[in-house]
């Protein structure tokens, strides 16, 4: 198993194991888009590989804040830079901290500025599969500091 596919695995069973799970139909459909993260390992073109890993892996990422701050009682939004800064704005809420600023600007430029970039560009993919791993990286970093507050 790869090191990207173990990753996957372990951003997998932490879903798994959070509030997240407790939308059974939710944390379906991101096992699901993490099984498909997972599998992208055998797809021989490169480009396609990693911009497949980026799709699955940031709506996977994407449905499980949404998932957290609506069990929180925190009204999500649409996008994934606005379930961060609907999570720094969190003062006073009964059951979790804010995120920090730090934090949220970290994750905005790691994986929220790359995956717009190339999600929404034409002719741009990571250029390498450390750039994936990274990215899958900031991901379980932030899944983790979100599931902790």
């Amino acid at each position: 198993m790869s090191t990207y596919s173990r990753r996957v695995e372990t951003v997998r069973a932490l879903v798994a194991g959070s509030v997240i799970a407790s939308n059974a139909v939710q944390a379906a459909a991101i096992d699901r888009e993490l099984n498909a993260a997972g599998v992208t390992t055998r797809v021989p073109q490169l480009q396609r590989r990693r911009i497949l890993q980026v799709l699955h892996t940031t709506r996977a990422l994407d449905c499980s804040l949404r998932e957290f701050l609506t069990y929180h009682g925190i009204a999500p939004g649409r996008s994934l830079g606005t379930f961060l800064t609907r999570l720094q704005n969190n003062h006073g809420h009964p059951a979790i901290a804010p995120l920090p600023a730090a934090s949220r600007n970290r994750f905005q430029t790691r994986i929220v500025d790359p995956r717009n970039r190339y999600i929404h560009e034409a002719d741009e993919y990571p250029a390498t599969d450390g750039e994936t791993m990274r990215l899958l990286s900031e991901m379980h970093g932030c899944l983790v500091e979100v599931l902790s507050l």
